[in-house]
């Protein structure tokens, strides 16, 4: 009941992450960055919390959302607005930059997670919906180790049994 509960107060903050954006309109994008990195790591702290608990469902869970946030943390750094004052030549530098110093290390962070996820279902023998998101989430970031795995239901099999007739000889 304690993981499930710190599990929803960190849905919580998740939305407050969600909802602060780096926007062109924004004229402190560094600042707007800063911030956001400051409450990724607030929520990390609050799933770790969660994950360290116990509960199988709920550590899955935690692992999972942390996973999702750094990747999401990477895709708003890539569509962050680009300073306008730069040329062409600088746009590419800036842009690499980026790259180098947040879109690989957050990437890296959430295969981590996605991992960390993984090898916790493993250890507990614990089968969810939530591994299998890891598992999704895992195969985006390194498919070659975590191939992608397509699932499939074919339709219910019917089987008929006959019984030979008894001779009545």
């Amino acid at each position: 009941a304690l993981a499930q509960f710190s599990f929803l107060l960190a849905q919580k903050r998740e939305s407050d992450f969600s909802r602060l954006k780096l926007t062109r309109d924004s004229k402190n994008v560094d600042v707007l960055l800063k911030n956001k990195i400051g409450l990724l790591k607030e929520i990390e702290a609050l799933y770790t919390r969660v994950a360290h608990l116990g509960g199988g469902e709920w550590a899955l869970a935690a692992l999972y959302k942390i996973s999702t946030l750094y990747q999401q943390m990477a895709e708003d750094v890539v569509q962050a607005p680009i300073p306008r004052e730069l040329g062409a030549e600088q746009t590419e530098s800036y842009r690499e930059e980026i790259q180098k110093t947040f879109v690989h290390p957050f990437r890296e962070r959430a295969g981590s997670f996605a991992i960390q996820c993984l090898d916790k279902a493993s250890e507990l023998n614990f089968l969810s919906s939530w591994g299998t998101r890891c598992y999704t989430a895992a195969s985006e970031l390194d498919p070659v180790r975590y191939p992608r795995a397509r699932t499939f239901y074919l339709p219910p099999m019917h089987l008929a049994v006959l019984q030979p007739k008894e001779n009545s000889s």
